[in-house]
């Protein structure tokens, strides 16, 4: 059965759901995922060897929605209910959040960029215990919510444009027009960097990337209007190149930024938990057993 036909029975059969089911569907986030980890440097080989995996894994997180509602609230967060993301005093840590407005607005509210840190900690967690196969779930989770993050749509009450007259733009943009251009986004490698200061520290470049997404909305929304008219009213062939003509550079260097972001992360969560020290457990058990059978080496 086609994968679209398959999505668009799920908005029939549950309608209010579309905007908590994708963010740049499967390949966006396969995308981010695999050109984030091929920008680790050759001392993560292991890593890289296992960037198809990591890849391929990259939309566990929405297959699991259908298991917790709480994962309903981990994918967005609307900054228009906080004054300190626009006066630039957004609290780092989000128990400061709960505390002014309460644990229950938070998580209504949604609490993307926080999750993320608290993933990139996990991660570390994971690393030190020199875990293999949960820290390549956990490194598949964290390049999905980051791809999140720069979906601008996933910042915002207006999420589907439905107070702009844009009504349908999250599933047209993220959904739609990816799976027809997603081919032609070209990633560039970058060599990710120890995070030295506090001024590039985890959280500043999180909400840096979350600044960056929230500010390419209102062109999102123009395009989208200005598309319509061009397709004489019709969500056609005309209209998904003329919103792709418009939008395509802001896109691709929000997921570029996205990419550069999980690489970082990725690279110092190892760096922090041992770097090259570090001897996963399978590795040991497989030195044991070559130890075993070839005892003279």
């Amino acid at each position: 059965m086609n994968r679209r036909f398959i999505i668009l029975l799920i908005f029939c059969i549950f309608p209010g759901c579309n905007d908590v089911l994708f963010a740049w569907g499967t390949e966006g986030h396969r995308s981010i995922n695999l050109n984030g980890i091929r920008s680790l440097p050759i001392t993560m080989l292991r890593f890289r060897e296992a960037e198809y995996y990591i890849a391929d894994h990259a939309s566990d997180v929405d297959r699991r929605k259908n298991r917790s509602t709480e994962e309903t609230f981990r994918q967005f967060i609307k900054l228009e209910r906080y004054l300190e993301f626009f006066n630039r005093t957004m609290p780092k840590n989000v128990l400061d959040l709960q505390k002014k407005y309460g644990e229950e607005t938070v998580r209504q509210n949604g609490y993307l960029p926080y999750l993320i840190f608290q993933l990139y900690d996990s991660l570390q967690r994971c690393m030190k215990a020199k875990n293999w196969e949960t820290t390549l779930s956990v490194v598949s989770d964290l390049g999905h919510y980051i791809g999140d993050l720069t979906m601008p749509l996933n910042t915002t009450i207006n999420y589907d444009g439905q107070l702009t007259n844009n009504n349908g733009i999250k599933w047209r943009y993220e959904i739609e027009m990816m799976d027809r251009f997603y081919y032609q986004m070209n990633f560039n490698k970058i060599e990710p960097a120890a995070f030295a200061s506090a001024a590039n520290d985890p959280m500043n470049q999180i909400f840096a990337l979350m600044g960056r997404s929230y500010s390419r909305i209102p062109l999102i929304l123009r395009a989208d209007t200005a598309a319509l008219r061009i397709a004489k009213g019709k969500y056609n062939v005309k209209y998904y190149s003329a919103l792709w003509k418009e939008v395509s550079k802001p896109t691709t260097e929000l997921m570029q930024e996205g990419t550069n972001l999980f690489a970082n992360l990725v690279y110092n969560a190892w760096l922090n938990s041992g770097g090259i020290k570090i001897v996963w457990q399978d590795e040991k058990v497989s030195q044991i057993n070559e130890d075993v059978i070839n005892p003279e080496h």
